[in-house]
Parts: structure tokens; sequence; C-alpha cells
């Protein structure tokens, strides 16, 4: 699954200090685009040829993972979750 170079044109907003820099793709539902610490790049980086799935990342904060009244149906069997355990 490829992508064209028109694609590859993102609004990133960049979060740094002296030492650490973060990209916020805004056009993407506020994904990371990029994690720098030092030079060191830490995220997989977007190219004409990466699977949407495996570059940059989305954070997982504390309203990520919450399940509506704790209660899912996956594969036609219903599941039960302890809420807010």
């Amino acid at each position: 699954m490829g992508c064209s170079a028109a694609a590859l044109v993102v609004d990133v907003i960049r979060l740094q200090n002296g030492y650490i820099s973060v990209g916020v793709d805004a056009l993407r539902g506020g994904r990371l685009s990029s994690l720098q610490i030092g030079e060191h790049e830490l995220l997989v980086q977007q190219t004409a040829h990466t699977n949407p799935r495996e570059w940059g990342c989305y954070p997982m904060s504390p309203w990520a993972g919450r399940v509506r009244n704790g209660a899912f149906t996956h594969n036609e069997s219903s599941h039960q979750l302890p809420i807010n355990a």
C-alpha cells in the first residue's frame, strides 16, 4: 500500500526544548510524527513506502483504552470489564 508524494505533506506542530523535540501531526489526529532526544529519532518516519500503521505513534494518555460502560462485543462474544479498575 503506497501513497503519493502529495500525501506526504503534513501540518506538523513542533514542541521543543534544548534537548527534546516532538512533532505533532495535526492533520492526522494528533499523531506524533517525530520524537527526538538529542540527535536520536525514536519513531519510525513516514516515507512514500511506509504503511500508515507503521510510522509515528498516537499518545496513549489517560483516556486511551477506556471502554464505554466496561463492556464490548468481539467475534459475537460479549465481554464485561471491571469499571475504573
